[in-house]
């Protein structure tokens, strides 16, 4: 950030840059077709971690108790003790390295679903250009929410899987403190991946309900 350049004025630029891009874009080839390329991309990435976690295990573990561990006990507990996750340990520790890739897919396509649910503010129905709407502060913070969201889950994903990777053979062997420390920023990363995602979808919803009522009222 440039010297003496207020915060919101940098964040102003940056969502005006991405709505200029995904307006640009979508007069070329459509914004079903943008939203459709990344829903696509997403629900790809999605089936194949639910693959790498899931072959071979008959109880399917689940990684959101691990991401949500927060402490090293736990964490332990639940890769070495008589969990799913600790049957399927192998399963779950090559899905980190993996859904490091998923940010990429999911956090895109939320921009795209947002920056479309919100461009009645600049588009008329017919998709003529218009004068924009007044700035908001919250319009452009939910704007890179998602990207946000995404950088918190690549913390999440990297702290689990140095955890992982300092975890004894052994539940009852000592644990070294890296894994107490690493698990505890990465739930703590997971916990704040979660709300911004939770953000941006009540963003992206709202925008629909706002959208469809001006709709309505252009029409009387």
């Amino acid at each position: 950030m440039a010297a003496g350049v207020p915060l919101w004025a940098v964040l102003a630029d940056w969502t005006d840059r991405l709505r200029g891009v995904f307006d640009r874009t979508s007069d070329r080839v459509g914004s079903w077709t943008l939203v459709a390329v990344f829903a696509a991309l997403t629900a790809s990435m999605a089936s194949f971690l639910d693959f790498v976690m899931h072959r071979g295990c008959g109880a399917p573990p689940n990684i959101v108790r691990v991401e949500l561990a927060f402490s090293g006990a736990h964490f332990r507990t639940l890769l070495l003790g008589g969990t799913p996750e600790a049957v399927c340990r192998a399963n779950v520790v090559e899905s980190l390295f993996w859904d490091c890739a998923f940010p990429l897919a999911y956090a895109p396509l939320c921009v795209v679903l947002y920056l479309w649910a919100e461009r009645w503010r600049r588009r008329s129905v017919t998709g003529r250009r218009d004068t924009p709407a007044a700035r908001s502060r919250w319009r452009d913070v939910l704007v890179l929410a998602p990207m946000l969201a995404g950088a918190l889950d690549l913390c999440e994903n990297a702290g689990l899987a140095v955890a992982a990777a300092a975890l004894p053979s052994h539940i009852t062997s000592p644990l070294p403190p890296i894994v107490g420390v690493a698990v505890f920023v990465s739930s703590t990363a997971s916990a704040a991946k979660w709300l911004w995602l939770l953000f941006a979808s009540t963003g992206i919803g709202a925008e629909l309900v706002a959208g469809a009522r001006a709709l309505r009222v252009s029409e009387h």
